[in-house]
């Protein structure tokens, strides 16, 4: 029976601590199919933490649909990006000076028809060795309300199988060269979550499944 109980405890303890863990910090990877100037496979990741958020602001649009921007803070620093952070295979992802207008926003809209989008938009300057901007975008779309509801935790995006990026990347190597660089679109075939949390939470169901069979 102490044994029981013991293994319940540390259960509970474990979905606790995921829970919290999992309430302001999401981790995505992703498969998706490009076209631009990269054709064909590509993958990537994305971090999303929620504690980041310094300003939200709700508009209406024209058409009905009503929008909810959650920005990071707007000065200017040097570093990463601390509400959205991403990675494309294959190029490299750039920190540096950034500042209006660039930065991370998460776009939330409600459509009149009822269904809704989610948007991770980022975009930075930098100055490391070269001169040069970065952009990545990617939006999330579902026939409901599900992508702008709960605005203080983001849904279970990997069950949002429609969703479209693109990213762009300019640089010179002197401010006398031009711009050069690689511009294009995706389709997200497939997500995964490799959230730390989400296994804390598997091996918490697991232990009380143990303890119930002693």
């Amino acid at each position: 029976m102490r044994a029981y109980s013991y293994w319940v405890a540390v259960a509970a303890i474990a979905t606790v601590y995921a829970a919290d863990t999992q309430a302001a910090s999401y981790h995505y990877n992703f498969e998706a199919i490009a076209s631009g100037d990269l054709n064909g496979p590509v993958s990537g990741s994305f971090s999303v933490d929620l504690n980041q958020i310094a300003l939200s602001q709700t508009i209406t649009r024209a058409d009905g649909a009503i929008q909810l921007y959650q920005k990071e803070e707007a000065e200017l620093y040097y570093g990463e990006w601390g509400l959205i952070d991403w990675r494309l295979a294959g190029d490299m992802r750039r920190g540096g000076a950034i500042g209006a207008p660039a930065g991370a926003t998460i776009i939330r809209t409600l459509l009149p028809n009822g269904g809704s989008t989610l948007t991770l938009d980022t975009s930075a300057v930098f100055s490391h060795g070269s001169m040069g901007t970065q952009s990545f975008i990617l939006t999330y779309s579902s026939p409901d309300d599900a992508l702008f509801t709960h605005p203080e935790s983001l849904p279970p995006l990997e069950q949002f199988k429609s969703a479209t990026g693109s990213y762009e990347y300019f640089y010179a190597a002197s401010y006398s060269n031009p711009l050069e660089g690689r511009k294009f679109t995706f389709t997200v075939t497939t997500t995964t979550v490799p959230e730390p949390a989400v296994v804390s939470m598997a091996l918490a169901g697991l232990l009380v499944l143990g303890a119930k069979k002693r």
